[in-house]
Order: C-alpha cells, then sequence, then structure tokens
C-alpha cells in the first residue's frame, strides 16, 4: 500500500468544460472534480453526492475534516448548505489550491481553512478524538485507488474521530485497490464499513464508525428503521437537495445487519 509524501513533483492541472460543468483534470482525462457554474454549491458528481450520506446518520457537527481538496466540491457545498460548520481541508498540492480559487472559487476563509500539507502526516500528528467527521477523497492523476490506504493511516483516523464519529471514504470498487483498502478500514476501526452502492463511474463511498455500534435497535423491526430513514431522506432531500432515496437500502440493511 501506499502513502502521499510531501516534496512531490508539481501537480500538472487541466480544466474543461462541457454543458454548463467545469472539470478538473490531473494532466489526464481522469475526472478530479467538478462544479457547475451557475450553481457552484450543488454537487454534480454522483460519488461527491453519497460523500455526504453521513449526514442520514449524524447531526452536522461543529466542525469536519476533508483529505483532498479535489475541485472544492465538498466544500463549496458544505459551506452553502450547513455555513455552521468549521471546515479543514487538507491538501498536498499548492497548485489545486491555487486552482481552486482562480477556477472554481474555492478558497479560505472565515469558516474554511485550506491547509498545505501532507494527509498522512497531518492524520498521524492530529489531536486524539478531535473530528466528528472525517471526508476522505485521496486520488492522483492515475485514479488507481487512494494513495493513503495503509491500516497505519486508517488507524490515525480512527484516533482523531470522535466517538460517535464517521469517516467517509471514496474508493473504488471494482479495482484492485478496493480489497486490501476495506480489509485495512475493517481493521483500523474494529468492523466491517457501511458500502453505499456503485455510482456509474465505479466510485463506492464507504462509512466507517467509531464509537457505538451502528445497529438499529434490535427489539424494533426494520420496517421501522426504514421508515425513519425515508424521513430523514425527505428531510435531506429538501434541505440540501441531495438524491438521498438510493441511501436508504444500502443504510437499511448495514444497520440491521446481524450482531456479531
Amino acid at each position: 500500500m501506499r502513502t502521499r509524501q510531501a516534496g512531490l513533483k508539481p501537480q500538472a492541472l487541466t480544466f474543461s468544460e462541457s454543458e454548463g460543468v467545469r472539470y478538473l483534470h490531473f494532466g489526464t482525462p481522469w475526472i478530479q472534480g467538478a462544479m457547475r457554474i451557475k450553481h457552484p454549491h450543488r454537487l454534480v458528481l454522483e460519488y461527491t453526492q453519497d460523500m455526504m450520506a453521513w449526514l442520514m446518520l449524524l447531526a452536522a457537527p461543529k466542525r469536519l475534516l476533508q483529505l483532498g481538496l479535489g475541485a472544492g466540491s465538498c466544500a463549496r457545498f458544505l459551506s452553502h448548505y450547513l455555513p455552521a460548520i468549521k471546515q479543514t481541508v487538507v491538501e498536498l498540492h499548492q497548485e489545486v489550491i491555487l486552482a481552486n480559487a482562480i477556477m472554481f472559487g474555492t478558497k479560505s476563509d472565515a469558516s474554511l481553512s485550506i491547509i498545505h500539507d501532507d494527509a498522512s502526516r497531518f492524520m498521524a500528528s492530529s489531536k486524539d478524538s478531535y473530528w466528528p467527521v472525517i471526508l476522505a477523497d485521496l486520488y492522483d492523476a492515475d485514479a488507481q485507488g487512494p494513495t493513503c490506504d495503509n491500516t497505519s493511516f486508517y488507524q490515525n483516523c480512527y484516533r482523531s474521530l470522535t466517538a460517535p464519529g464517521l469517516m467517509v471514504l471514496n474508493l473504488f470498487g471494482s479495482h484492485a485497490s478496493w480489497k486490501p483498502n476495506y480489509r485495512a478500514i475493517s481493521k483500523a476501526f474494529g468492523t466491517e464499513p457501511l458500502i453505499l452502492n456503485p455510482s456509474e463511474a465505479g466510485n463506492v463511498v464507504v462509512i466507517a464508525s467509531k464509537g457505538p455500534s451502528m445497529h438499529w435497535p434490535p427489539n424494533e423491526q426494520k420496517t421501522d428503521c426504514e421508515r425513519y430513514l425515508r424521513q430523514r431522506a425527505v428531510l435531506l432531500k429538501t434541505a440540501l437537495e441531495l438524491p438521498t432515496a438510493r441511501w436508504i437500502k444500502p443504510v437499511a440493511e448495514y444497520l440491521c445487519r446481524p450482531q456479531v
């Protein structure tokens, strides 16, 4: 497995636009982020929408950490819809930070702090039990799996989460990196994570938890769980303009899975 290292060569950036959407590329055809120009706060890519599925399980916290800036999609979304959250974003490449300010209008302000640092190093020095939510989207130009993906990295993320706390990760379900990452996350968190349905592009968002086990009370029916989740999904869809209905089934199945 790999971890990012500081002092890498400059990241080659390119941009494209199609049908009112601006895309970020790391010098390859792979899309690293997107922004709808007329509505920059909306989440364009399906997997970035799924990165917000943690809101089905946890109330919006006072602070949140993002590892990997991309095109700033999640940062803009949260700043617009949940402005009370103090966001910290860690990004390895200064070029990406500059491109966000110029091309996507995403830059540090009173509620958003963008830090130029290596994600693995940042997590190794992060405070214990400090972050209620961590979002991790760490891909390089090759897009061949997360660039921070060893057990030590995930253990540091677990250590720095509050209890309860959630870590949300973007993985590739059909890539060779899937199984090693899944095993490393499960080992670090001591339990298997929640797996959402794959996006059309093959991205799979997983949610790992720290603290009380995420189970629906055993004396209550699964139908009650699904009813609650449907109600919450409607509230989130109305408030945040998210396609929340697709999260109900995988979340309900995870919460009602057999106790081990």
